[in-house]
């Protein structure tokens, strides 16, 4: 991998690989639990590939699952994408990933830690790392999750930050987020294009259908996911 790099940002050192200009254009989290079926990895991907199709970037943790699915999406694309480690920039985590990090900055990706070389991940890092993924992106689009998952770590800071949040899949997780984080259900394309799009301050957003999200995004911002 290229040199890795400091800069500091809301008085937060961020180690870096990649483009780090990549942090002022639009950027939308896509973010999901780890062990998901196929239905769901499908509109994981679907969703990266549509947002990266339209010009945001694709941010999330470089877990395996949601997070894999969408990345590999945006950039089937030619989208480009963020990744946010819990420990330094030395190793990437998981080790499964490693060939999705460097197709993500031979793309013009960027990698990101507020970790040192030599840090490891661990429970501690891996929420404030789910923390600051909601504080980078403008808004979180979330596949799917349970109630006490991990994804609920950047939900929950989401909320804090009176950032927009939208679920697609029912799950135990996405339903509280309805309930308590002031969630959107989303669904297809359009409804997802007006989310990404809407005034984060307005707080009014579409309802959307689970079905939508499984259709291939082609030219039709209708179509299903």
């Amino acid at each position: 991998m290229s040199e890795i790099k400091t800069i500091t940002r809301n008085q937060l050192t961020l180690y870096y690989l990649g483009d780090i200009s990549l942090l002022d254009k639009d950027i939308v989290a896509v973010i999901g639990k780890r062990e998901i079926n196929s239905n769901e990895r499908i509109i994981a991907k679907n969703t990266g590939r549509f947002l990266a199709r339209h010009g945001y970037v694709v941010l999330n943790g470089l877990a395996l699952g949601t997070d894999k699915a969408a990345l590999e999406g945006a950039i089937e694309e030619h989208g480009k994408t963020i990744v946010i480690m819990a420990g330094g920039l030395d190793s990437i985590y998981p080790k499964s990933c490693t060939n999705l990090a460097f197709d993500i900055l031979n793309n013009g990706g960027c990698i990101i830690s507020t970790y040192p070389i030599g840090t490891k991940p661990n429970k501690i890092r891996f929420v404030e790392r789910d923390s600051l993924q909601a504080e980078l992106a403008s808004k979180v689009c979330v596949v799917t999750c349970e109630k006490e998952g991990g994804t609920m770590h950047t939900i929950k800071a989401a909320y804090k930050c009176q950032k927009p949040i939208g679920v697609i899949c029912k799950s135990t997780g996405n339903e509280f987020a309805i309930r308590e984080m002031k969630a959107i259900q989303l669904n297809n394309f359009k409804e997802l294009l007006d989310f990404v799009k809407a005034n984060s301050s307005n707080g009014v957003f579409q309802q959307l259908e689970l079905a939508d999200f499984m259709t291939e995004p082609i030219n039709n911002s209708k179509a299903p996911f």
